[in-house]
């Protein structure tokens, strides 16, 4: 089993693939339970939306002539799809 989650951000854009593979040995072939990844998918969501917020803030916190890359003028409202 695989999922991938996708959030378009303004400082870049974020991936996050898990694959779920059966184990060799001994449970080889054994049905593998429906895992519930809902709570990881909100981790990914709060992790990019705290990189984005802390970039957004190096940008802000910057003196005058040394503006770091990004034009973005908040911080990314994450969306998940996937």
């Amino acid at each position: 089993m695989e999922q991938t989650w996708k959030i378009t951000g303004t400082y870049a854009d974020w991936q996050l693939t898990v694959a779920i593979l059966p184990p060799a040995g001994e449970f080889a072939g054994a049905p593998l339970p429906e895992p519930e990844l809902a709570p990881l998918a909100e981790h990914f969501r709060t992790v990019v939306e705290m990189v984005e917020a802390h970039r957004e803030l190096d940008r802000l916190a910057a003196k005058p002539g040394q503006l770091r890359p990004g034009n973005g003028s908040s911080a990314a409202s994450a969306r998940i799809s996937g």
